[in-house]
């Protein structure tokens, strides 16, 4: 029978957002893959109020900065969320 401790992952919080889990405290095959960054500059982009939006986090969507599904298999998912208003944004 395992220990409680078995039982436990680890999770650290990347610099760049990502939650890279890992077995035991150790780095391993579980752990997602490293984010890429398409811009260093902020993005200008239009919300509007109520709708419901998929933020990238992978980097790797081709619809900056919002997702496109790109982040298949890499264990980085979007961030979700609604605008509460309608906005210009930078």
């Amino acid at each position: 029978m395992q220990g409680p401790g078995s039982l436990c992952r680890k999770v650290e919080l990347a610099k760049q957002g990502t939650l890279p889990v890992a077995e035991g405290g150790k780095q391993g095959d579980d752990q997602m893959a490293e984010p890429e960054r398409p811009q260093l500059s902020p993005y200008q982009v239009e919300l509007e109020a109520g709708k419901r939006y998929a933020w990238c986090r992978c980097g790797r969507s081709k619809k900056q900065p919002f997702c496109d599904g790109s982040h298949e298999g890499t264990g980085i998912e979007p961030l979700m969320f609604t605008a509460e208003g309608s906005h210009m944004l930078l």
